[in-house]
């Protein structure tokens, strides 16, 4: 319309919101201006304050007079009061509306400048979009008359639209290397911390009226918001006695921050039980998915650290939903179904504890490694000189019979949304029926994880101990202990000396569903079918589980190299998968 007279009168008048549609809108706001005169005082007209913003997908409350607010959450920022908004209707010559987007969101490596390394290489692996959408409502603009310019980072965009003494929605869509992210804090290791990102500022300046040769036309915004596109982030969890770099040693770490994911490694557990390990993990997580500025998270676990994540999900998780979501679980070579080997050791230590003299039935090799064991590497069969047949409470709670009673207690209460994942494996990769030391190494990787096999291997005895416990798995699906005593006395009286009391460890094969005796391929550590999940009973693991994945023959892992760098591949195709519908893909 026609311009009113410079210095007009402000005239408020109370009319309420119509609908809001996508770009302009044909509502009146909660103040009106006659033309652009121009009000008597600068005062701005603001909705009712909130004490509190929302902050992880909600609806925010209503600031100003505009369109309803977006909904903000950890992929969308929101800034919906300042000195610049909701204002009455602003002329040039009050200054540019100027608004900083405080961005806490970490996405990828960044510069000192804030903004994206590599945004290219990030937008190929489909983790991040390839650009942001700016949103930004205005009021009052008289086109074509009226020009308003709109920047963002000090990158002009294209000029703003809209109607006269309407709501029009301006949304633009900015390339993502011209959006600034900020960098994860430092967090002390063993030290809980509510360490959050600090916000990384990007900048939108509106120009007002730029094209007259004195200030004719003005314009207010309500509210601004930006939103992208990205993956969350990725937390490890190593297994039982591992290193503390264990997926560095494999490159499982390099190839998921090679495709352009924010991974962490820095939860460090020795060789504690499942319930205390879950717990530590309590008050470990909370700090990690704060430290990226997210509401969710993937888990990704190897061995014995994924019953302590299901342990976790199922205890503890239900208390931190609210304030992130755990994506997606993957285990890699856990023991969902126990270990017979955790069996056999169990069975040795009730042996050893009551002085019964040892015998194995049905486990060939097994009887002759602890003897060459004990004979030739160490002095003495102790847990401490000894940490593969060593028994420990949590070597204890790996055995099959306890595992089942876990899975019986924790599986009601994993949470429905986790996408669970599985990888298990086979050590034997020219399927020969053993493990070898050459053409191939079956067991290189395990040797750079323990020092001791290592030494064991410089003994010969490397190849003994890995190829029996892979026998072992192969042919065993439990095993039973009976004590008994034998009285040798010749003449009464002799006293204890004469009585023998002997332990006797039998083994008993798998067998399939129809009775007949089956092999089962293992990593040396954990079998295939206990990798999956897959039992017998009713309920078991594999029944929630959505991607399983089994390396066999040439692809054949152990239980180390099972989180090696091809791994890491498939696991960062499944996280993919998993955001597009549920995730920041969305």
């Amino acid at each position: 319309m026609t311009p009113l007279p410079l210095y007009g009168t402000f005239l408020l008048i109370g009319l309420t919101m119509g609908p809001v549609s996508a770009e302009v809108q044909e509502s009146k706001p909660s103040f009106s201006l006659k033309g652009d005169t121009r009000p008597s005082h600068s005062s701005p007209m603001r909705g009712v304050e909130s004490s509190q913003r929302a902050t992880v997908n909600t609806q925010p409350p209503r600031v100003g007079s505009g369109p309803q607010p977006v909904a903000v959450s950890d992929t969308t920022f929101l800034v919906d009061q300042g000195a610049t908004l909701d204002t009455s209707c602003r002329f040039r010559d009050e200054g540019s509306i100027i608004i900083e987007i405080p961005i806490t969101r970490v996405v990828g490596e960044v510069g000192n400048d804030g903004y994206l390394v590599n945004p290219q290489q990030l937008i190929a692996k489909g983790v991040v979009s390839a650009k942001a959408t700016l949103r930004i409502p205005m009021y009052d603009i008289d086109l074509p008359d009226e020009v308003d310019e709109v920047e963002f980072n000090g990158v002009p965009l294209a000029q703003l639209t809209g109607a006269d003494e309407t709501w029009g929605m301006n949304t633009f869509q900015i390339p993502i290397d011209q959006v600034k992210f900020p960098t994860p804090p430092s967090i002390l290791p063993d030290i809980p911390s509510p360490a959050v990102p600090s916000p990384a500022m990007n900048q939108v300046v509106i120009k007002i009226d730029t094209a007259s040769s004195t200030p004719l036309w003005c314009t207010s915004v309500d509210w601004v918001a930006l939103s992208f596109k990205a993956v969350s982030p990725v937390i490890l969890m190593h297994g039982f006695a591992a290193p503390k770099r264990f997926f560095q040693n494999h490159g499982f770490v390099q190839v998921l921050r090679d495709n352009g994911l924010q991974v962490d490694d820095s939860i460090d557990v020795w060789s504690n039980t499942i319930f205390h390990t879950a717990g530590g993990l309590n008050w470990k997580l909370p700090p990690i998915v704060r430290k990226y500025g997210v509401d969710s998270v993937h888990l990704v676990a190897h061995s014995k650290g994924g019953l302590d994540i299901r342990s976790y999900l199922a205890n503890y998780y239900p208390a931190h939903s609210k304030d992130f979501e755990v994506l997606s679980y993957t285990s890699l070579s856990t023991p969902h179904n126990g270990s017979v080997l955790s069996d056999l050791l169990e069975a040795r230590s009730k042996a050893i504890k009551a002085e019964y003299e040892l015998y194995f039935d049905n486990l060939p090799g097994f009887a002759s490694l602890l003897t060459q064991i004990s004979g030739q590497f160490y002095e003495t069969m102790d847990q401490q000189n000894a940490p593969f047949i060593a028994m420990t409470k949590a070597v204890q709670e790996l055995s099959t019979n306890s595992v089942a009673f876990f899975n019986e207690v924790n599986l009601p209460h994993l949470p429905i949304k986790t996408v669970f994942n599985t990888v298990a494996a086979d050590a034997d990769k020219n399927l020969n029926g053993k493990i070898d030391r050459d053409n191939p190494d079956e067991y290189l990787e395990l040797r750079k994880d323990e020092p001791l096999l290592d030494t064991a291997d410089f003994l010969g005895l490397g190849r003994l101990i890995v190829d029996t416990f892979y026998q072992v798995l192969n042919g065993t699906a439990s095993v039973e202990v009976t004590f008994e005593e034998f009285n040798n006395c010749m003449m009464p009286g002799e006293g204890d000396h004469c009585i023998t009391r002997r332990a006797t460890v039998v083994g008993f094969p798998h067998r399939n569903l129809v009775g007949e005796v089956s092999r089962e391929g293992n990593d040396v550590m954990v079998t295939v079918p206990s990798g999956l999940g897959f039992g017998y009973v009713a309920d078991t693991f594999a029944n929630h589980v959505v991607n399983a994945s089994v390396l066999f023959g040439e692809e054949g892992r152990n239980h180390s190299s099972v989180a090696d760098g091809g791994v890491a591949e498939r696991v960062f195709e499944w996280i993919v998968e998993t955001e597009k519908p549920n995730g920041d893909l969305r």
